[in-house]
């Protein structure tokens, strides 16, 4: 693909810059005019501020690449303005009755513990809470010692790292998949993966939430994408190097957030390390070695020992107190049963079982409609997730089976397998989120399927495949809603 076929789809200058300029202003207009109809002007300004900062950042990095294009630019454009929309919604239901502000929300569960821990080493206005994991609260605490205490901070740091996975997301895509269709403007490619990943609805919802989801996907997109670079012959020593200060800071990202997590980065080094002829193997061991002796010193640095870590991996009481059910999981209770009791070999025998709970929950259906929007709903409902896992198994189980040695990604394809296996089989599939930061991986995957079919290949396969995986996708759906509204309409837990 010649420099000129990439920059007609670039970033020219003219009136369609100053279209996107526009854009831009009516969308911190529209920013600044809702938040300004339910909160103080100075909240208001801090919000358009905050936002507009989180939406520039990853703007320019993304515009100033050899791969990006005006409706790329416009589909940024258009997350942010939507993630900007949302997040003052949800200050809205954090705000509902007096005695709470955007200073001190309303907030549940390991959002409100994150930031009362916060708040408490801030000013000792709360009782600090025990948390295992203090990097999300250090972070806001940074923000607040600059800016002053408010949830707009922590929640703009959201939103650009959920523009920034989007736009590595497009970048390993285009590593991984431009040489493979050269008849494809590799713009149109990294614009596309994007588009996917700001589709995906829950994802999203989850990484605006006070919680660890954007920045562990900022995370594992950067590393992800320095192993896609272990597969191209074609970088110099400068991108090599490159390469390794964002594997870098990609894996303190992941370990000042959630470091039990960069062990799944420890292996897909060892992994990359191993792929073969094209691997360059000494990169890998060094990245292998980096990610350990990361890991070690964030688990001495957070207290949190490797011997507990392995007492969660063999299950027990340590396991069940950590995943307790709550009541609108007692069906799957009741299928599993004392699964973190079982021996080893019966929770791999279970892994069909755990790994297809893990693929499609949350169900719509168990939110409290009474509270419920139309956005949350819709939000809950993962159009998208099931799209790109559908063209991900047909990947998986056809194409990296029956025609590995014409269509395959190779080794980066099976790291985040490696890794979706390894949560259903320590959690028993019972927390979706926690997948969440790989399931851009996964979109790189789809969106290879896409132009497989898309130039022709394996149509017929694909077709078939895609007929039985949505005749499998609407029964479990129609078994799971009777069973489980019956089941939670039977115990009085849903009217």
């Amino acid at each position: 693909m010649s420099d000129n076929k990439i920059n007609r789809a670039g970033n020219s200058l003219g009136s369609k810059g100053l279209l996107l300029l526009f854009g831009e202003v009516m969308a911190m207009g529209l920013v600044g005019v809702y938040s300004s109809t339910h909160f103080s002007f100075g909240n208001s300004v801090s919000i358009v501020i905050a936002f507009a900062v989180a939406y520039l950042v990853p703007r320019f990095i993304y515009s100033g690449s050899k791969v990006s294009c005006r409706w790329g630019q416009w589909t940024l454009l258009l997350a942010a303005t939507a993630l900007s929309v949302y997040a003052i919604c949800e200050f809205i239901a954090w705000t509902p009755v007096a005695g709470y502000s955007l200073e001190i929300p309303y907030l549940t569960d390991d959002s409100e513990a994150y930031y009362r821990w916060a708040l408490s080493h801030y000013d000792g206005r709360f009782p600090a809470p025990d948390i295992i994991y203090s990097g999300l609260p250090i972070i806001m605490l940074g923000l607040w010692k600059v800016f002053g205490v408010n949830v707009v901070w922590p929640m703009a740091l959201n939103i650009m790292f959920i523009l920034l996975t989007m736009v590595m997301t497009g970048k390993i895509a285009h590593r991984l998949l431009s040489h493979r269709f050269p008849s494809v403007n590799p713009a149109n490619i990294v614009a596309s993966a994007m588009l996917m990943v700001a589709l995906l609805g829950f994802f999203v919802a989850q990484g605006m939430r006070i919680q660890k989801e954007s920045y562990c996907s900022l995370g594992f997109t950067m590393v992800a994408y320095a192993f896609a670079g272990m597969t191209v012959s074609t970088l110099n020593k400068r991108d090599r190097y490159r390469d390794l200060v964002i594997f870098l800071a990609g894996t303190l990202l992941v370990a000042f957030i959630r470091t039990n997590f960069v062990y799944f980065i420890f292996v897909g080094a060892v992994m990359m390390s191993l792929a073969g002829k094209c691997a360059r193997w000494k990169q890998g061991m060094l990245m292998a070695v980096v990610a350990l002796s990361i890991t070690f010193l964030f688990n001495y640095l957070f207290s949190y020992t490797i011997e507990h870590q392995l007492l969660i991996l063999e299950g027990g009481k340590v396991m069940a107190n950590d995943f307790e059910l709550g009541k609108t999981q007692q069906p799957y209770q009741n299928i599993i049963g004392d699964y973190y009791f079982y021996p080893q070999w019966k929770r791999v025998l279970m892994l069909p079982v755990t790994m297809g709970v893990q693929y499609i929950i949350p169900f719509p259906w168990i939110y409290d409609y009474s509270n419920a929007t139309v956005m949350t709903l819709i939000l809950h409902m993962r159009f998208m997730w099931y799209f790109a896992g559908g063209l991900c198994l047909f990947y998986y189980l056809y194409l990296a089976v029956v025609r590995y040695k014409t269509f395959s990604l190779g080794i980066w394809a099976l790291w985040p397998v490696v890794i979706f296996v390894f949560l259903a089989f320590a959690t028993g599939g019972l927390v979706g989120r926690y997948f969440l930061p790989i399931q851009p991986l996964f979109i790189v995957v789809a969106l290879y399927v896409i132009l497989l079919v898309r130039e022709g290949h394996c149509r017929r396969a694909f077709t078939i495949g895609m007929v039985i995986y949505l005749i499998v996708l609407f029964a479990t759906f129609f078994f799971c809603y009777y069973t489980h509204v019956g089941f939670l309409r039977s115990n009085n837990l849903i009217s």
